[in-house]
């Protein structure tokens, strides 16, 4: 077991220098990066290098908002100064769904940064309706107190019982914050514990699953996401039916997704040749929506008007590239397709890449699954 210290601005502002912390018993310290889109803590740069400078194990964590989750990562990306510092995201009071959390994990995670933790704390989890937490692919930290008292980390954590370590949302914790009145430099501050050794922790920390190096030949001809659940009122519920793509679907019902082009970036241009769903009720692409009378108002026609109600919801589709090349010293983000009703088997319009893409993200709905055609020219 190793113990870490969770700070921020509110400690730094006192006076704290995490460096001292490496004489106290402590192993690793997280220190507050940004918050949202806009918050950037002033301590980061500080308290990072004072940590670094004493062999502490360094982490940088975000602060989840509902704020558009590409423009909180480009807020973290920014702010973090150094890209290979890992980052745990902070998923509580004031951080949406779980679907919001996911979609800025996926964000973090396009623009470079290694997110193996996420702070996931109990009470928030079963406020969000307990969801599954595993699609985030990160380690657990947990959060229990069992005392409110102040005093020393190690001293504060003989006192947690051994079931404040049992697992929630299809996760164990590998982290528990146990204390938010440890003390240390006469300055309180959140304590945690790790399941392991150092060399354990580092070994988490480390990115899981790098991309291997693809060269531009490499062109990805169809990519299948996984199908979303039925909106919860059909069928015949308003919000299956209703035509206003600004009320159909709900947050609850989308997923978020990426596809990775390459990490140095494609070299050739490219083109997002289709993008489609299926049928919600699993129709064939043989079926003709106008024609077959068995096809339900959910997947046909509206009543009376030869129109055809949409199948899915494509909220937006990104694409993170680098307008730089081969310098990767700024990277940008272009809506390909933004708030559009997708039609089953109907494919949208042909649009164009930019050079020097890394990452394509998606947030959709779609009960017959989504479907995304890539084609790289060389």
């Amino acid at each position: 077991m190793i113990f870490g210290a969770d700070v921020s601005h509110w400690q730094g502002s006192k006076g704290l220098n995490a460096g001292k912390l490496a004489g106290e018993g402590f192993d690793f310290v997280m220190v507050k990066v940004s918050e949202g889109s806009g918050f950037r803590d002033p301590s980061w740069p500080t308290l990072r290098d004072q940590s670094r400078a004493a062999g502490l194990i360094t982490i940088g964590y975000h602060y989840v908002t509902t704020d558009p989750p590409e423009l909180q990562a480009a807020n973290c990306r920014r702010w973090i100064g150094d890209p290979t510092i890992p980052v745990m995201v902070d998923w509580e009071e004031g951080g949406g769904d779980f679907a919001n959390a996911l979609a800025v994990i996926v964000a973090l995670r396009a623009v470079g940064l290694t997110v193996p933790l996420g702070y996931f704390p109990r009470w928030y989890w079963e406020e969000q309706g307990r969801p599954d937490l595993r699609p985030a692919g990160v380690r657990l930290i947990s959060s229990r107190y069992p005392t409110n008292a102040p005093g020393c980390a190690p001293a504060l954590f003989q006192r947690v019982p051994v079931h404040y370590w049992n697992g929630y949302g299809g996760l164990v914790p590998s982290m528990l914050q146990f204390s938010s009145h440890a003390t240390t430099q006469g300055i309180e501050i959140d304590a945690d514990a790790y399941r392991g050794d150092r060399a354990g922790l580092l070994a988490a920390l480390a990115p899981s699953d790098p991309l291997a190096h693809r060269d531009s030949e490499d062109a990805v001809a169809l990519v299948s996401f996984d199908a979303t659940p039925l909106p919860s009122d059909v069928p015949g519920g308003a919000r299956w039916q209703d035509v206003n793509p600004a009320n159909w679907p709900l947050g609850p019902e989308q997923k978020t997704a990426l596809v990775h082009a390459a990490p140095s970036g494609w070299r050739g241009r490219g083109s997002v040749s289709s993008i489609t769903c299926g049928w919600a009720h699993g129709r064939t692409a043989g079926s003709d929506p106008l024609a077959d009378p068995s096809i339900t108002p959910q997947d046909g026609p509206a009543p009376g008007t030869g129109e055809l109600k949409a199948s899915g919801w494509l909220e937006y589709l990104r694409v993170f590239h680098f307008p730089d090349g081969d310098a990767h010293q700024d990277w940008q983000v272009t809506e390909l397709y933004t708030g559009i009703p997708l039609i089953g088997n109907k494919s949208l319009p042909q649009v164009f890449l930019p050079d020097w893409c890394t990452f394509l993200v998606a947030r959709y709905s779609a009960p017959g699954g989504l479907y995304l055609g890539i084609e790289w020219e060389h």
